[in-house]
């Protein structure tokens, strides 16, 4: 399965250096990648999670959670998003 094939999934953002994850979003097509360009590309854009994405750098991780919906983010247990 391709990123281009989902309609629409849950994501998450991870600083891969103290294994935090600081983002859970719902997207579709290339939102989960775009965060980070936007970062990037944006300096003027102020959101908490671009300038979170800014602060960490290149050290970022993303994962899709394929076809689970919001229904699983309370499963993951995941504190201070």
């Amino acid at each position: 399965m391709t990123i281009e094939s989902l309609k629409s999934y849950v994501y998450t953002l991870k600083d891969i250096t103290s294994n935090r994850v600081f983002y859970v979003g719902k997207g579709e097509g290339n939102r989960v990648y775009n965060h980070i360009t936007q970062a990037f590309d944006d300096p003027n854009n102020n959101s908490d999670k671009c300038d979170e994405i800014r602060r960490i750098g290149k050290e970022i991780s993303n994962m899709i959670l394929y076809d689970m919906g919001w229904t699983l983010i309370p499963l993951l247990k995941l504190k201070e998003l």
